[in-house]
């Protein structure tokens, strides 16, 4: 799958998911950059020893800004729920990440927590 193309991935039905259901939708999105960090790699790109990609610790902020955004634009049914600014549509999301503010690191934390869990969450190989 090209992780590059611009278009959203199909929403899965709410409430009908199973966790594996999740797990998979989840693992086609973006987790890190291929060496060089021009090209996004997904989940089974950055396991598999073969293919070079950079370790999650050694990304800068600037990586995990474009990872965050392209992971938020890939999901066609997003919403966010932040307790000191409330119910908050998509494109604000994306755009509060691309600038940098209060909202878009809370926004990028979550999510690094969010990828760690879900590497974590995979049957080892």
């Amino acid at each position: 799958m090209d992780l590059t193309a611009k278009r959203p991935l199909p929403a899965l039905p709410k409430g009908n998911r199973t966790k594996a259901e999740r797990l998979q939708h989840q693992a086609s999105l973006p987790v890190t950059f291929h060496n060089g960090g021009r090209r996004f790699a997904a989940v089974h790109e950055h396991l598999d020893a073969n293919v070079g990609t950079i370790a999650l610790a050694d990304l800068q902020e600037g990586h995990w800004q474009r990872i965050t955004r392209r992971r938020i634009e890939l999901q066609q049914n997003f919403s966010l729920y932040h307790m000191n600014f409330g119910l908050i549509a998509k494109s604000r999301v994306i755009d509060a990440v691309r600038r940098g503010t209060e909202l878009g690191h809370s926004v990028i934390y979550v999510e690094k927590a969010h990828i760690e869990r879900l590497l974590n969450s995979l049957p080892r190989r």
